[in-house]
């Protein structure tokens, strides 16, 4: 490890675990590395200017203290530089930080970071990016973004009871609001296809969507401690995977919430469901009506056409050691 590391601890004091209590124990914990300085996040978007401004200084290492929205913020300011990014989990599903190894409490993820930090366990990503945006895990459109989107019209709720709070608002958002004729989308995948493997039996799947997942890992998402898988095959190693379903109805949707915590046999093998793996680019186009969008939990509006693209060797970040 090198003498005297330089660290940006960015904390978001609107996340689900946050408190000073538990920013003080990491401050002793991280100036034990080297010269510590602290950030709270104050509005959307904060937290990229910090990390950028970090990266500017040659900042070694980016530590976030916040959910999966705050820790995009971060990579946004730091891709294609020598700063690494480091998550700690604060917020209420923590998906990159867990998939990647790390526990999903905030202190005992500190007790995997100092040592992966000390011993250098760095690795080199690639990351995902829909129109302008960047993503570490995934991006949505249709109704998963819709979901989104109204959990976070109710912060106060999704604090204190992010899961079961979330799968009401899926049931609602569906039986309220749903339409999924006219709900549709067509994925046409682009450029080299040299590689690409389309995973289903029926590939007009792509054509007429109602929900398109393009995952930069598995799993999806948690539910309390659970996987959520529905790109079994996604890797951080490769390139995108994208997903399509089709023909959703409450029936699909309980079929593939099981799949997706269990076996994915429904996830992998059913004839709605199209999966396409190592894809480096697609455009993602509303039939109907404008789709709405989401990159890593974060919903970013609505739009008719979305343009995907793998952006390999992207992002440093601090990987926690595998005994």
């Amino acid at each position: 490890m090198k003498k005297n590391l330089r660290l940006t601890l960015i904390a978001n004091p609107f996340a689900s675990s946050f408190s000073t209590r538990r920013v003080r124990v990491i401050e002793r914990a991280l100036n034990s590395l080297g010269k510590l300085e602290i950030v709270r996040t104050e509005e959307r978007g904060h937290a990229t200017e910090i990390a950028k401004k970090a990266a500017e200084n040659e900042v070694d290492i980016v530590v976030v203290l916040a959910g999966d929205g705050t820790l995009n913020e971060a990579a946004q300011g730091i891709m294609h530089t020598n700063t690494a990014l480091a998550p700690l989990p604060g917020g209420s599903t923590n998906v990159f930080a867990r998939a990647i190894g790390y526990s999903n409490d905030g202190i005992e993820a500190l007790g995997e970071l100092i040592p992966a930090i000390e011993e250098s366990s760095f690795s080199t990503i690639g990351v995902g990016k829909i129109n302008e945006r960047v993503f570490l895990f995934n991006a949505g459109c249709g109704l998963d973004a819709e979901v989104i989107a109204r959990v976070e019209r109710n912060a106060k709720i999704k604090k204190v009871a992010a899961h079961p709070f979330t799968l009401s608002t899926a049931i609602q958002t569906y039986v309220k609001d749903f339409d999924r004729k006219k709900q549709q989308m067509s994925v046409n995948l682009d450029g080299d296809l040299n590689g690409v493997r389309m995973l289903s039996s029926d590939p007009t799947v792509f054509s007429e969507a109602n929900m398109v997942v393009i995952s930069n890992l598995s799993p999806w998402t948690y539910f309390g401690n659970r996987e959520v898988i529905l790109a079994p095959t996604a890797k951080i190693e490769n390139a995108l995977t994208v997903t399509a379903i089709r023909a959703l109805n409450p029936y699909k949707l309980l079929r593939i919430g099981m799949s997706a915590m269990g076996r994915h046999k429904t996830v992998m093998h059913d004839r709605d469901i199209a999966h396409c793996d190592d894809v480096n680019s697609a455009v993602i186009e509303a039939l109907n009506v404008a789709i709405p969008y989401q990159v890593d939990g974060d919903y970013l509006g609505s739009t008719m056409k979305a343009i995907v693209s793998y952006i390999p060797d992207a992002l440093k970040i601090v990987v926690p050691r595998v005994e």
